[in-house]
């Protein structure tokens, strides 16, 4: 197993890695708040989490933008993004229009749509556990 950092997949397309690698799976927790909330958030988070780690624009979906094309670009067989709530219709589109084969949507424990799952063909992730 081998892990990559940097922004987004920058630079990971060009590892040895990455070249080998059989199967690319691609987890992210970006920053989804839109700007417009920012005030909305608790002091502690306003006051003590960095800007950059929270807000993703507009409409919060400005680095994942970025990030689904760059996953498809990389070779990512799956890719996993925690979003906000209210996003994973945009996001599930975004995930299509790049060319992921199958998505879907998994709730946290409060039954909020949380986590968008992208596959690259429709195959991935056949799973009877899930």
């Amino acid at each position: 197993m081998h892990f990559h950092g940097g922004d987004l997949l920058a630079g990971l397309a060009e590892t040895v890695e990455v070249r080998s690698a059989s199967f690319l799976a691609v987890l992210s927790n970006p920053p989804y708040i839109p700007l417009g909330e920012h005030d909305e958030l608790p002091p502690e988070v306003r006051r003590h989490d960095p800007h950059l780690a929270l807000f993703g624009g507009e409409d919060g979906l400005d680095v994942v933008r970025r990030l689904i094309p760059a996953a498809w670009d990389a070779g990512a067989d799956v890719l996993a993004i925690e979003v906000g709530q209210g996003q994973p219709p945009a996001v599930v589109e975004l995930l299509a229009d790049a060319g992921f084969a199958r998505t879907e949507v998994r709730d946290d424990l409060a039954g909020i749509g949380r986590v968008v799952v992208g596959w690259r063909d429709e195959a991935g992730g056949d799973d009877s556990r899930a």
